[in-house]
């Protein structure tokens, strides 16, 4: 049986704390990671399904007060919109990730 000094303990429990440490912070990234992508992929889900009581008819005879839009006759509006939110979600989660980072 090996004897330790006082340093050496000192020195081994501070290293356990650290490691134990690191590991929390490293559940807590996985942890932040996991919602933002479930609430991100919720609220795209959940603007697709939503979007057509929500954008206005886009047939070309109710576009009368529309004529200036550049997607008039396409019908596209809503998957530009949920395209939009999705890359705004995107830049979103990169950067609580880059903080995440950041702060360890």
């Amino acid at each position: 049986m090996v004897m330790r000094t006082n340093k050496e303990i000192t020195k081994e429990v501070q290293r356990r704390i650290a490691e134990l440490r690191e590991q929390k912070t490293k559940r807590k990234g996985r942890i932040y990671a996991a919602v933002s992508v479930a609430a991100c992929i919720v609220l795209v889900v959940g603007l697709a399904v939503a979007l057509p009581n929500i954008v206005p008819d886009t047939s070309p005879e109710s576009l009368d007060m529309y004529n200036a839009t550049l997607l008039a006759g396409s019908g596209a509006g809503g998957y530009v919109l949920i395209g939009v939110i999705g890359f705004v979600l995107g830049v979103v989660v990169t950067l609580l990730f880059s903080k995440i980072k950041k702060d360890k």
